[in-house]
C-alpha cells in the first residue's frame, strides 16, 4: 500500500498540502544539501539530511545540478537514517531528466497516519555519487534544493505542510595546478630600477618564488595562492659587459637582462686651427677610470704621438706635417667616439723664371723658359706685344715651361718685349730685318694674245728703297718702277706670233720674277668626235690631225677611261680602255685632246638580282631571320609575301643591293608547312617545323558520388596531335574509344559504388592523369526485432543490428533504467545486449536504444499495485 501511495503522491494525485508549502526564513526546520569537494574526473558523494524537529513525516524536492560538470554515478541511495530507523520507508527517485535537465526528484515518505515521524536532529536521507568530467582548472558549483520535477515539501502525519528551510551544497571542483608567467623575460637599463612580472594560475593553486643573483631583490611576497604578481628591483650593472640572472617563479624560469655600463667621454678642445708648418699639439680626454678607448686615424698628414688605446682619462699627443697644398685642409680623428677636428692653413705660393731674358735675330722664332714653383701653385703666362705668341704653357700648377713664339721682325728697327707669370718677368729683345725683297706672287703665265696685264706685289722692310727693270722687249713696266718699303709693280705683255711657249724676266729688288707666254695654237681635228660603248669593257682609238710641227696632249680627269696612248708633236691618235659599267645607268666621259673635244658615253648593265640563301628551314617557335639581296645599284625591287603567317620586318622594297628581316609567327599545329616569297625573278623558301605535341586536360581531378554517373573530361592539344587513354580502373569505363586526334571532350561512365569505403581510380590521357575519387556508398542499418515487452522485474534482452561488414555504428539509450551490456559499439553485424532495472511504480515505462538513427522500443510493466482494507 505504501508504494502505490507514494506513486500516487509523486503523480501529484495526494499534492494537496504542497499548494500550501511554506518556505519560511525564521524556521529552524532545515533540509540541508552537504558542500563536498571533487578532483575533476573522479567520484565524491553528495549528501541530504533533514535537520528534524521530531514532527516530521514525509518530504520532496529537486536536486538540480550543471551536467557539464558532474555525471550522476547511479543509483540514488537512501540515506543511512533511512537504512537504520525506517527501512520500510518510501524512497523514489526521478532521473526522467537526468541527461536532458540535470534534474534528480525525490520523495521520501513514511506511513501515513501510523504516528511514524523522523527522530529529532540531523537525520542522513539520500546519498548521490557524482563524478566530475575531465577538463582543466578548478571551479566553484552549486547543487541546489528547487523545484522542477518533484516540488520542495515537508508534512507531518496528518499530513499538512510544515515550514522549512533548504540550504543548497555549495561544491568545489579542482583540476591540476598550471603555472604561466604574463612574460619570461625583462630587460633593464645599466641604471638599474623596479620591475614586476604577474604569476597566470588557478586560483587554488599555491605558488613560490625563488632568487639567486646578488644584484636582484624582491620587494614583494614571494609566495601566494592564486593569480599574483611578483615585483623585484635591479641593482646598477658596475661592468662594463652585460649581465643575465634567473628567478625561479611558480616553477618558471624568468630571466633579466641587463645591460652593460654605458661609459661617457668627452675631448678638450674639440677643434684646433694650425698654421701651414709641421706642428706638435695635444687635447686631453675625460671619462670614467674604467671606461677604454681606442683613437681612430685616417689622415696621413696626422700622426698620434701618444698610445692609441687604453681607458681612464689621459692626454693625446698628435703632430700635424706642414700642407703642401694651397687650400685649407680639415681632418677628422676619432677618440673615444669624440670627433676631434684640425684645420691647417694652406701653403703661400712662390714664382722665379729661368731665364728672365733672352735677344732673339729678326726671323720668326720659337722658344720657350721655365717657371719653378710648389706644386699645387697655379700661375699664368701674359703679354701685351702683339708680335709675341704664347703657344703652350700659358698656365699650370708648380713647375713648368712657357713655349712662345715671335713674328719675324719686318721692321729695319729692332725691338723689345716681355712676358709676365705672376708677377715675375720675362724680357725679349728681337734684331732689325735685312732688305731682302718678298715677290708675291713669284711668277705669271699668260695667254697667246697681246694686252694681258699682271701684278707684283713688292714686300720689304720699312725704308728700304727699290726699283724694276726688264731687257725681254714683249714685256713693258707700265708702274712701280721704283719705291720705298712694299708697293706693287705692274706690266704688259704683246701677242706672241710663235706656236711655242717663250719665257721673259722682270727684275725687282734684285729679285727675279718670271713671266710666261703661250705659244699660238696649232689648228687640230678629231676622228671620230664621240664614241658610244657597250656597258662591258672595251677600248676605242681617236685620230688627232694637226697642221704642222705642234706638241699636243690628252686631258682625262674620268676614273673609269684609262689613256693607253695620248700625246704628240704631229698627226697621231689617241688609244684608250673602259672598264665594264656595272650600274644600270649609262654614263659619260670628257676627253680634252690637242684642245678639241671628245664625248665618250657608254650604256648601263641589265639588273640582276641574287637571294643569299634561297631557302631556310627553321623551328616550330616563333622567330625573326633574314637573308640577302644582291643587285646593282639602282637596280629597283620589291618583296611579293602571300603567307598569313609570314611578316615581312623591314626590307620590304630596296634598290641595289640590301637584306631582308622577316619573322614568323609560332607554328599552332603539329604538321609543318612551307611558304614561298618572291623578289623580281627570284624566290625564297621557308619551311617551318611542325610545333611539338603538348597535352592538357580539364579538369585533373573530380569527385564523384557512390552512384553510377556519366561525365566529362576536355583534353586540350594542337591540331595533328595524337592522344591514347589508359585505364587499368574496372569500374571506369570510355564507351567513345581510348585514342583520337586533336582536343576533343571525353566521355567516361563510373559504375556505383557497392562498398562504404571510398575508392580512387587514376587514368592517363595524353600522358596527363586524371584522377577521379567515388564517395563511398552509405551504410544502412535495420535493428531487429523493432522492439521488446519485459515484465516489470529487472530483465535481460539483446537485439540485432544488420548492416555492411565495413559499417561502423554505436548504440545508446537515455533511459537511467536501461544499461547496455555488451555490443556498445561494432563493425559490421552485431548485437546489443542490455539490462533493465525493476520496475517500482504502478505504471508501464517505455524507454529506447538508439543505433545509427534506428530506434528499439522497450516496454516495461508496471508494478502491480496491491490494496488492502484496515
Amino acid at each position: 500500500m505504501r508504494k502505490c501511495l507514494n506513486t500516487l503522491w509523486q503523480a501529484g494525485v495526494l499534492s494537496l498540502a504542497l499548494a500550501f508549502a511554506v518556505e519560511s526564513a525564521g524556521a529552524d526546520r532545515v533540509i540541508r544539501a552537504h558542500d563536498f569537494t571533487v578532483a575533476r574526473g573522479q567520484t565524491n558523494t553528495l549528501h541530504i539530511s533533514l535537520e528534524s524537529l521530531g514532527n516530521e513525516n514525509a518530504l520532496g524536492f529537486t536536486i538540480c545540478f550543471n551536467t557539464n560538470l558532474f555525471a550522476l554515478v547511479p543509483p540514488v541511495r537512501r540515506g543511512v537514517a533511512i537504512s537504520n530507523l525506517y527501512p520500510s520507508a518510501t524512497f523514489t527517485p526521478n532521473t526522467a531528466a537526468l541527461a536532458t535537465n540535470g534534474w534528480i526528484g525525490v520523495v521520501i515518505g513514511l506511513d501515513i497516519g501510523s504516528g511514524e515521524t523522523w527522530p529529532a536532529g540531523t537525520n542522513f536521507l539520500v546519498e548521490l555519487d557524482f563524478r566530475a568530467l575531465t577538463g582543466t582548472g578548478s571551479s566553484n558549483a552549486v547543487f541546489s534544493l528547487c523545484d522542477e520535477i518533484t516540488t520542495r515539501e515537508v508534512s507531518d502525519d496528518t499530513p499538512q505542510s510544515l515550514p522549512a528551510n533548504y540550504i543548497n551544497a555549495n561544491v568545489l571542483v579542482t583540476g591540476d595546478c598550471h603555472y604561466a608567467l604574463n612574460t619570461n623575460a625583462a630587460s633593464v637599463a645599466f641604471t638599474g630600477g623596479s620591475n614586476s612580472v604577474n604569476v597566470l594560475t588557478d586560483f587554488i593553486c599555491a605558488w613560490t618564488a625563488g632568487n639567486t643573483n646578488s644584484w636582484i631583490e624582491f620587494t614583494s611576497a614571494t609566495n601566494g595562492i592564486g593569480a599574483g604578481s611578483v615585483a623585484f628591483n635591479v641593482a646598477l650593472n658596475p661592468a662594463l659587459a652585460p649581465r643575465s640572472g634567473t628567478l625561479t617563479i611558480a616553477g618558471q624560469t624568468f630571466t633579466v637582462n641587463q645591460a652593460a655600463f654605458v661609459c661617457d667621454y668627452a675631448i678638450t678642445p674639440a677643434t684646433r686651427a694650425h698654421g701651414p708648418g709641421a706642428e706638435t699639439n695635444s687635447v686631453s680626454l675625460s671619462t670614467s677610470n674604467q671606461c677604454p678607448w681606442s683613437i681612430e686615424n685616417t689622415n696621413s698628414w696626422i700622426t698620434i704621438i701618444s698610445p692609441t688605446s687604453g681607458t681612464g682619462s689621459t692626454t693625446v699627443d698628435y703632430r700635424v706635417t706642414a700642407n703642401p697644398n694651397i687650400i685649407a685642409r680639415t681632418g677628422h680623428v676619432t677618440i673615444a667616439g669624440q670627433t676631434l677636428t684640425l684645420v691647417q692653413d694652406p701653403l703661400v705660393c712662390t714664382y722665379a723664371l729661368t731665364p728672365v731674358s733672352r735677344h732673339h735675330a729678326f726671323t720668326a722664332v720659337t722658344n720657350s723658359f721655365s717657371v719653378t714653383a710648389p706644386a699645387p701653385c697655379a700661375w699664368a703666362a701674359g703679354t701685351t706685344n702683339s708680335w709675341i705668341v704664347l703657344i703652350s704653357g700659358p698656365s699650370g700648377l708648380g713647375n713648368g715651361s712657357v713655349n712662345y713664339r715671335l713674328l719675324a721682325n719686318a721692321s729695319s728697327v729692332s725691338r723689345a718685349g716681355r712676358i709676365e707669370v705672376n708677377g715675375e718677368v720675362f724680357a725679349v729683345t728681337q734684331d732689325e730685318a735685312p732688305c731682302d725683297p718678298v715677290l708675291t706672287p713669284s711668277s705669271l703665265s699668260h695667254p697667246v694674245s697681246g694686252g694681258t696685264t699682271g701684278l707684283v706685289s713688292v714686300t720689304l722692310p720699312a725704308g728700304c728703297a727699290w726699283n724694276a727693270a726688264t731687257t725681254n722687249s714683249w714685256i713693258a713696266i707700265d708702274s712701280g718702277a721704283s719705291g720705298l718699303s712694299s708697293g706693287t709693280v705692274g706690266y704688259t705683255v704683246a701677242s706672241n706670233a710663235q706656236f711655242t711657249t717663250r719665257l721673259g724676266v722682270i727684275t725687282i729688288a734684285g729679285a727675279d720674277f718670271t713671266v710666261s707666254q703661250a705659244g699660238a695654237p696649232c689648228p687640230t681635228t678629231l676622228d671620230p668626235v664621240s664614241a658610244t660603248l657597250s656597258h662591258n669593257a672595251s677600248t676605242g682609238t681617236v685620230s688627232v690631225a694637226v697642221a704642222g710641227p705642234c706638241a699636243w696632249t690628252t686631258e682625262n680627269t674620268n676614273g673609269w677611261v684609262q689613256i693607253l696612248s695620248g700625246s704628240g708633236t704631229s698627226t697621231g691618235s689617241v688609244s684608250y680602255a673602259v672598264a665594264p659599267n656595272t650600274n644600270i645607268t649609262a654614263r659619260t666621259a670628257t676627253l680634252i685632246i690637242a684642245g678639241e673635244v671628245f664625248s665618250l658615253t657608254q650604256n648601263g648593265a641589265s639588273c640582276a638580282y641574287t637571294l643569299t640563301p634561297t631557302n631556310q628551314n627553321l623551328g616550330p617557335n616563333a622567330v625573326t631571320n633574314s637573308f640577302a639581296v644582291t643587285a646593282q645599284a639602282g637596280c629597283a625591287w620589291t618583296v611579293d609575301n602571300t603567307n598569313a603567317w609570314i611578316t615581312i620586318q623591314s626590307g620590304a622594297s630596296g634598290s641595289g643591293s640590301g637584306a631582308v628581316t622577316y619573322s614568323l609567327a609560332a607554328n599552332p599545329i603539329a604538321i609543318s608547312r612551307t611558304g614561298t616569297v618572291f623578289i623580281a625573278d627570284q624566290s625564297f623558301v621557308i619551311t617551318q617545323d611542325a610545333a611539338a605535341c603538348t597535352f592538357s586536360i580539364s579538369p585533373t581531378s573530380r569527385t564523384q558520388g557512390p552512384n553510377a554517373v556519366t561525365n566529362t573530361v576536355i583534353l586540350t592539344t594542337l591540331t595533328g596531335c595524337a592522344w591514347t587513354i589508359s585505364n587499368l580502373n574496372s569500374w571506369i569505363t570510355f564507351p567513345a574509344g581510348t585514342n583520337g586526334l586533336d582536343t576533343t571532350t571525353n566521355t567516361y561512365e563510373v559504375a556505383a559504388n557497392p562498398d562504404p569505403v571510398s575508392r580512387t581510380g587514376l587514368v592517363m590521357i595524353g600522358g596527363r592523369l586524371l584522377t577521379i575519387v567515388q564517395n563511398p556508398a552509405p551504410c544502412s542499418y535495420v535493428l531487429t526485432p523493432s522492439g521488446f515487452a519485459h515484465g516489470s522485474g529487472s530483465e535481460t534482452g539483446m537485439l540485432n543490428v544488420a548492416t555492411h561488414a565495413l559499417c561502423a555504428w554505436t548504440a545508446n539509450t537515455t533511459d537511467g533504467w536501461i544499461t547496455i551490456n555488451s555490443g556498445a559499439s561494432g563493425t559490421g553485424p552485431g548485437t546489443i545486449g542490455y539490462t533493465m532495472a525493476a520496475n517500482t511504480n504502478g505504471a508501464t515505462r517505455n524507454g529506447q536504444i538508439t543505433a545509427q538513427g534506428q530506434t528499439y522500443t522497450i516496454t516495461q510493466a508496471g508494478l502491480p499495485c496491491v490494496f488492502a482494507l484496515t
